[in-house]
């Protein structure tokens, strides 16, 4: 069996410490962060760090048994030396094109990139041309898609046993790019990746959110999806639940 090697490309919290803050959530599935995930799996070796803070590199060089000599403050010169097979990117968006285009182009044939994608829809293009032109299967932080829940959800709508799909409900409390990403993807998958008509949207409070041409700060935000099938989503800004609570709708219940 192939053993792939893996690197990391940002030491922040959802590349390890987040392991220790979801452990207790009910219904939680272990490894979930990235390093954890990487030494979790019997086809994966961890074997490379790249951050700018080398406390950080420290910390992780320790937890996981990566020794100095592998530790990167230029994820570049990781990336040429260490030749890693899969890397994940787990640094701020600002920054996230950049380095997933370089692993792209340099031999990288896997990469898993946190959420937001990008900090731009240009740099999402680059990105995706960029993976494409180099066959590298790429994979967002968009994790619902993978969860046993969802799954049976979108079971019990393939089944057919309560009639059509109508509506897809989510209550959430969060911002829209640190936490509605995951559901905004998450109404996606349970219906099928159906395209999107139109969106009808309010983002409260986001007066100084804005400036010139950039967004400035992560807004909560709230609103209607028409689907191409007919199917509506609501994203609710209700509060209701910290990881969010779905509803799904069907003809007959």
């Amino acid at each position: 069996m192939k053993t792939y090697r893996a690197a990391l490309i940002g030491c922040g919290i959802m590349a390890g410490p987040i392991e220790d803050e979801v452990k207790d959530l009910p219904g939680m599935v272990l490894p979930y962060s990235h390093a954890h995930s990487f030494q979790g799996c019997e086809r994966t070796e961890l074997v490379a760090l790249a951050s700018r803070q080398v406390a950080s590199l420290n910390w992780f060089g320790k937890k996981f048994h990566i020794d100095e000599k592998h530790h990167y403050t230029d994820y570049r010169e990781m990336i040429l030396k260490e030749k890693p097979d899969i890397v994940t990117v787990g640094t701020q968006p600002e920054e996230r094109a950049e380095r997933v285009i370089y692993a792209a182009e340099h031999g990288v044939k896997a990469i898993y990139a946190e959420k937001p994608m990008s900090a731009s829809m240009e740099e999402a293009d680059a990105m995706v041309k960029a993976v494409e032109k180099n066959g590298v299967a790429f994979n967002l932080g968009t994790q619902r898609r993978w969860d046993p829940g969802f799954d049976k959800m979108k079971e019990v709508i393939a089944s057919g046993e309560l009639g059509p799909l109508k509506a897809l409900i989510t209550h959430y409390n969060g911002t829209l790019a640190n936490t509605a990403s995951h559901y905004f993807d998450l109404l996606m998958h349970l219906n099928n990746d159906n395209p999107v008509s139109w969106v009808q949207a309010h983002i409260p409070d986001s007066e100084n959110a804005i400036q010139g041409n950039m967004i400035v700060k992560d807004p909560p935000g709230h609103g209607i999806i028409q689907f191409s099938n007919g199917v509506v989503g609501y994203l609710l800004l209700s509060g209701r639940g910290i990881n969010g609570e779905h509803e799904v709708v069907c003809e007959r219940g």
